[in-house]
């Protein structure tokens, strides 16, 4: 069994999906965010930067990253088809939005949303935050430019860069009118939000 080290509404949400999906067995251990991280003495032992998730696997293992974690969950659940084949174009391609959406996308989303862990100068916060917000748009629209084919990353198929980009879709801080704007990731947003695996656990990460 797995242990998923949680919180809603944040990085961990792609990896739960991606579980979900695979029909793994998981326990999820809920962390309290404070305003330094997840503090708990024991998590920081597993993770010392206090940040979620982790992902403790079948041999007791303890991942960080969520990128990486999920890559984990697609090498060890193939039948799931969350990733194509090894060593072919597809999966190339995924790699690439998945990468994309973890290094570029996910860093202007904390930029926006924790513009003081960027700059000492409290005079420094708000000009980060807005260069954030500048760059999540930016790149946004890079990512509806090049789904030229949908309604996925991939053409037809589903894969776990669709399940890492609807879930930086949610953090944007006007999602209802930033998908209005951008057809191709609604279209993609409203599939992947279908879908059993995610309608499964969407309460669970956003209950109001």
């Amino acid at each position: 069994m797995y242990k998923l080290y949680w919180a809603p509404d944040t990085g961990a949400l792609a990896p739960q999906i991606l579980l979900e999906e695979a029909g793994a067995d998981y326990e999820v251990l809920e962390m309290r965010r404070q305003p330094d991280g997840f503090t708990e003495p024991e998590y920081r032992k597993l993770n010392p930067l206090g940040k979620v998730p982790a992902l403790q696997l079948a041999d007791g293992t303890v991942m960080t990253e969520s990128a990486a974690i999920a890559l984990q969950i697609c090498d060890e659940h193939p039948a799931a088809g969350l990733m194509p084949a090894p060593g072919s174009a597809p999966r190339a391609l995924a790699y690439q939005v998945l990468l994309f959406c973890a290094a570029d996308l996910y860093a202007a989303d904390l930029r926006y949303f924790y513009a003081r862990r960027y700059s000492a100068d409290e005079g420094a916060v708000e000009g980060i935050k807005a260069q954030g917000l500048k760059d999540m748009e930016r790149l946004f629209d890079h990512a509806e430019a090049n789904l030229v084919e949908g309604p996925f990353v991939l053409g037809e198929v589903y894969s776990a860069a669709d399940a890492y980009l609807f879930m930086l879709l949610n953090w944007h801080p006007e999602s209802e009118s930033f998908l209005a704007k951008r057809p191709t990731l609604r279209k993609l947003w409203e599939i992947v939000r279908k879908r059993p695996a995610v309608d499964r656990i969407w309460k669970m990460n956003f209950p109001a």
